[in-house]
């Protein structure tokens, strides 16, 4: 099964070009069985959509997942976080619809607070295109592991992140390995698709096929 990882819908992140429903649509046309919906979220995010926080925030996925059959697309649901400490982006993959309501402020905590917070809610804690311009590559013990991004509007420096991820592979074996395309709109769609041995039906399931996929696979 084949799963596009790093999505952004306009209704969710105001730096998407495209509406949820045209995104499902464009995917359709590629081998993709499966889109997790990353909108982003920050203090500016919740700013603007804190008088329904859950609601608005929640609006692309719903719309993704209101077609979903209609495509024969799994639409899973994900965040990618900034922290107000710096300009990092990180992925999280498992959460439920009402972990924004739990952890409105998450992105004024620290990093370590964050992984923890992550690991509590049984999801996982992936660094977004760490080597793009202005991210900070962060230690090993923060994150469960690292993005390779392809979108072809960034340059994510992708061969570096793969040499430094087989430098560290002796001592690191289980750090995790995701791909994805950062997508923001049709002109962004597929540009990296993670693969899957089995079909995966629901969050819990997506994280743990996600485990399984660390620096020994590279």
């Amino acid at each position: 099964m084949k799963i596009e990882m790093h999505t952004h819908t306009s209704e969710g992140s105001a730096c998407a070009f495209d509406p949820a429903i045209k995104i499902v649509e464009a995917y359709a046309k590629t081998e993709a069985k499966g889109i997790v919906i990353t909108n982003h979220y920050s203090k500016n995010t919740y700013e603007r959509f804190k008088d329904d926080l859950k609601n608005n925030y929640l609006k692309g996925y719903h719309e993704a997942q209101s077609v979903s059959k209609q495509y024969g697309i799994t639409i899973f649901l994900g965040m990618e976080l900034n922290l107000i400490h710096n300009a990092n982006d990180y992925l999280i993959y498992g959460i439920d619809e009402d972990f924004i309501e739990r952890y409105p402020l998450i992105f004024s905590v620290s990093l370590s607070e964050l992984k923890e917070i992550v690991h509590k809610e049984n999801c996982l804690l992936i660094q977004a295109h760490p080597l793009r311009k202005e991210c900070v590559l962060v230690e090993t013990q923060y994150v469960d592991g690292y993005e390779l991004n392809y979108t072809k509007f960034h340059d994510n420096h992708n061969d570096k992140l793969i040499c430094w991820l087989k430098s560290i592979q002796e001592t690191n074996s289980s750090i995790i390995v995701t791909y994805g395309s950062d997508c923001h709109g049709v002109l962004s769609v597929a540009g990296a698709l993670m693969e899957f041995e089995e079909d995966i039906h629901s969050n819990s399931e997506l994280v743990e096929a996600i485990r399984q996929n660390t620096i020994d696979d590279l």
